[in-house]
């Protein structure tokens, strides 16, 4: 994943590469996983799992309120939909030039900050 490969780049610290596999979990859990129909064949019960989605869920909306503003897309289409900054700059802004990549990658690693800060206070307030 993008993020991934960021990190070891060092583009991105290890706190905000671990932000963004976070928002992606909670994103496949509580979002795309809640939308399917089929039963899975575990040993948990239905409503430990569906309380599972439903807190995976919270935190997703949770953290996309806390990246907020014009940073948020970056951060769903990087962390979440696995998209390069290159091609999204390319997507949205017609161009992949060094300067327009460096300031999407400001934009990523603010949104990322933030979303850092707010599961850290998260943790904290929950006694993690």
């Amino acid at each position: 994943p993008p993020v991934e490969l960021l990190e070891r780049r060092n583009h991105l610290s290890w706190r905000q590469a671990r932000a963004g596999r976070r928002l992606y979990r909670a994103y496949a859990l509580g979002i795309v996983r809640a939308r399917e129909d089929g039963k899975g064949c575990a040993a948990h019960t239905p409503q430990g799992y569906r309380d599972l989605q439903l807190g995976a869920a919270t935190d997703y909306r949770l953290s996309r309120a806390a990246v907020g503003g014009a940073d948020w897309a970056v951060v769903f289409a990087v962390c979440v939909m696995d998209q390069t900054v290159s091609s999204y700059c390319r997507e949205h802004y017609g161009t992949a030039s060094g300067r327009m990549v460096g300031l999407v990658m400001g934009r990523l690693r603010t949104g990322l900050d933030r979303l850092a800060d707010y599961h850290e206070q998260a943790d904290a307030a929950d006694g993690m």
